[in-house]
């Protein structure tokens, strides 16, 4: 009987412990989406209300590879108790607005659960341990084995149902000032009225002002951010709202697509699709990037650079809507994508507004539980935003959406016919380094220039300085730079001071708006560059590259050694602004590339900035 006894004990703790729960394990169901029945939840509401708090229990391999399971303690995961261990396991679900008979402005009914209830990671009882969310004062302590923290930024937060005697073993008391995931609060119990009246859990809420009221806010979308983080899981947080991970949310799809699409978005990563489809334009998709096929009057909206969260998902699969366009109409199938439950199509459709630039697809999206059965559908808008017309499309020289893209897009030009393209359509969003703030807006690509002081420079040194501009980047595309006169008070553009020192703008694009000695350039090279001076026809070499690349300078380009995604063999540091945005592939050849062997690549524009320049401008 002594081994028997021994074996049901061992039987009896793992149960007591709950089945082994992994980071890899997590899955969580969306914010507002309660057991079915409870009640109403907040559903789409993805706002961070406690951003970047510390997960009020300490979990993670830091603390014994502790789990906690959010989730309702009246309507039971499993069955059996409240405390049973099969109730310890992952989705959670948001309890926000849990049908109760409390006050909650916030909740769809206007009563409402005020927090989330948290299971430790084990039904033990007076172990597990509650931490402080934030920097902040504890302002109360109650007999009912409450405290409330003060956050140093600004808001409240509750931990209700510790165990007696647990608080003051921590050393807390009003007053007390506390650390963000450092300091002990108490030990999570079942004290409720001061009895043992409840499942063991922590009810967690928090309280501050929303629109001069102070509420208790949602903080399901908080607490699956800070577990995240506390569990070593990629940060999806886009500004202060949680983003959306497809791999664990369950019946998640590609973000944005709950109908609250982000210009915050992250990174993104090719997927190599630009070498399997013809894409006739480049479309803005929820913080995606995707083609557009169109052949006769099917469509297709093809990934290539998915967001980095959806990337495993879609790269086997990466056709997200197939169907056909007739009278100004999209009609046909999309997918929804989870990485349980794998793609599912739905039916889908939408109108191209009248202008060509965007897209809204609308349907029934399918809702799955964590057993792939599906509990429903949901409305959802997929929204695409027209980005410009493929380099393919621009070298094979046509276009299905033929209104948006002769209005958008460059084609290519006499001077840069279609090696420009060839090399750049596989690549085409490893994108030149322009500052796109910084374009000049002035009439219609008309750019004022002025000379400061122009008796410091000779006639023929000003000439050569001028077709430098006008041979460049002007003839490449619809700028043209007008004036070239002495300034005068208040002269709009970019107004040039000749001086012996080093050649410079004194920012990109319009920042030279009116700017005294916005350029300075130098034609006499005493000082400064020496090397110029060997002979005649050096000088003059060094005045037309130079004026070429400051002009470039002068349209918004920043230097190409300042990109992010530079290679190793070029070892020019970063110098002056950094452009906002990657237009093309690196180029080494660029007239803005210190890292050139050719200095200033000899005055002349390399393809892609001739494409760059006729993105930014229009072709000539």
């Amino acid at each position: 009987m002594r081994y028997v006894s021994a074996f049901l004990l061992t039987i009896f703790v793992s149960l007591a412990v709950g089945s082994a729960a992994h980071a890899d394990d997590f899955k969580y169901y969306p914010p507002g989406e309660l057991f079915p029945g409870s009640g109403n939840g907040r559903k789409l509401d993805r706002q961070l209300y406690a951003s970047n708090i510390a997960f009020p229990l300490l979990v993670g391999t830091a603390n014994g590879d502790a789990h906690a399971y959010a989730g309702s303690q009246i309507n039971n995961v499993r069955g059996g108790s409240s405390n049973a261990p099969e109730n310890y396991v992952y989705p959670w679900r948001d309890v926000y607005c849990e049908t109760r008979a409390w006050t909650m402005p916030l909740c769809p009914s206007g009563k409402g659960h005020q927090g989330v209830d948290i299971r430790p990671s084990s039904n033990r009882n007076d172990y597990w341990r509650a931490v402080a969310m934030d920097d902040g004062i504890v302002t109360s302590v109650t007999s009912n084995t409450t405290v409330t923290v003060r956050s140093d930024n600004g808001f409240y937060c509750r931990y209700l149902h510790m165990a007696k005697g647990s608080i003051s073993d921590a050393g807390i008391s009003p007053n007390t000032r506390v650390r963000k995931g450092v300091t002990v609060l108490g030990r999570v119990s079942n004290i409720m009225g001061g009895i043992p009246n409840t499942s063991i859990h922590l009810h967690f809420d928090c309280n501050k002002r929303v629109s001069n009221d102070a509420v208790f806010v949602p903080v399901y979308t908080s607490l699956t951010s800070a577990y995240r983080k506390s569990m070593d899981l990629p940060n999806i947080d886009v500004g202060q709202s949680l983003g959306t991970d497809p791999q664990r949310e369950v019946g998640a799809s590609e973000p944005g697509d709950d109908g609250h699409p982000t210009d915050n978005c992250g990174p993104a990563s090719d997927i190599g699709t630009a070498s399997q489809f013809t894409f006739s334009s480049i479309w803005k998709h929820n913080c995606s990037v995707v083609g557009l096929v169109a052949q006769g009057n099917t469509r297709k909206f093809v990934y290539i650079q998915p967001r980095t969260g959806i990337k495993p998902l879609v790269q086997s699969d990466p056709i997200l809507f197939t169907g056909t366009y007739e009278n100004g109409k999209y009609t046909g199938q999309a997918k929804v994508y989870s990485s349980v439950c794998g793609a599912q199509s739905f039916a889908v459709e939408g109108t191209v507004s009248g202008d060509f630039r965007s897209v809204l697809l609308i349907g029934r999206q399918p809702m799955r539980d964590d057993q792939c059965v599906t509990t429903g559908t949901r409305t959802v808008e997929l929204p695409f935003a027209y980005d410009r017309q493929s380099l393919q499309a621009a070298a094979a020289g046509n276009a299905s959406e033929q209104p948006v893209l002769a209005s958008l897009a460059p084609q290519p030009s006499a001077s840069s016919q279609p090696t420009v393209y060839e090399l750049l359509f596989r690549d085409v969003l490893n994108r030149s380094f322009p500052s796109m703030v910084a374009k000049w807006t002035i009439g219609s690509g008309f750019v004022p220039v002025c000379w400061e002081n122009p008796e410091a420079a000779s006639d023929d040194d000003k000439a050569l300085i001028k077709s430098a501009a006008t041979d460049s980047w002007d003839r490449a595309s619809r700028l043209d730079f007008t004036g070239w006169q002495t300034c005068v008070p208040g002269n709009e553009g970019i107004r040039i001071w000749i001086n012996d020192e080093g050649p410079h703008t004194k920012g990109l694009g319009n920042e030279l708006d009116k700017v005294e000695h916005g350029m300075v350039l130098n034609t006499s090279f005493k000082s400064w560059g020496q090397s110029c001076t060997t002979s005649e026809d050096q000088r003059k070499r060094c005045i037309y590259s130079i004026a070429v690349h400051e002009f470039g300078h002068a349209i918004g380009f920043a230097h190409e050694q300042n990109r992010p995604d530079k290679p190793g063999e070029c070892l020019e540091p970063a110098q002056g602004t950094n452009g906002d945005t990657l237009l093309t592939p690196y180029d080494p050849n660029s007239v803005m590339n210190y890292c050139n062997p050719i200095y200033n690549n000899g005055g002349r524009l390399s393809q892609l900035d001739i494409y760059s320049v006729q993105y930014l401008y229009g072709v000539n």
